[in-house]
């Protein structure tokens, strides 16, 4: 029922009737990549947080409620929650590796601390 909601709901406001998860999956993966590069500072990481962010909105479009929002306010929340995980994700493994190596004569030069 609620796939029908998003379908409508995309399709009403763009004049597109049932407008498919594809369809608006073509129509917003420019903006939200770009919400997202924007965010992490990082195109590899981008592209990678936006994917998980279309895959986690396909296999939560049942959950969209069109009371509370519009598809593209909806799946804006969903890519900016993504990117907050990696940002959370680098920071825990940036806290993982401090200090490390501090034991080395000299510190940072360990495998730990190159870049990945």
């Amino acid at each position: 029922m609620h796939d029908v909601a998003i379908e409508s709901r995309a399709g009403s406001e763009r004049g597109r009737a049932g407008e498919s998860f594809e369809t608006l999956y073509r129509r917003l993966m420019p903006r939200v990549y770009g919400y997202v590069a924007s965010l992490l500072r990082d195109q590899t990481a981008a592209e990678d947080v936006t994917a998980l962010a279309f895959e986690r909105a396909y296999r939560r479009r049942r959950s969209f409620r069109p009371s509370r929002g519009t598809p593209e306010s909806w799946m804006f929340g969903i890519a900016r929650n993504a990117a907050l995980d990696e940002l959370r994700r680098r920071r825990r493994r940036a806290d993982a590796r401090a200090g490390c190596c501090l034991h080395l004569p000299w510190p940072g030069l360990c495998r730990c601390c190159w870049p990945s």
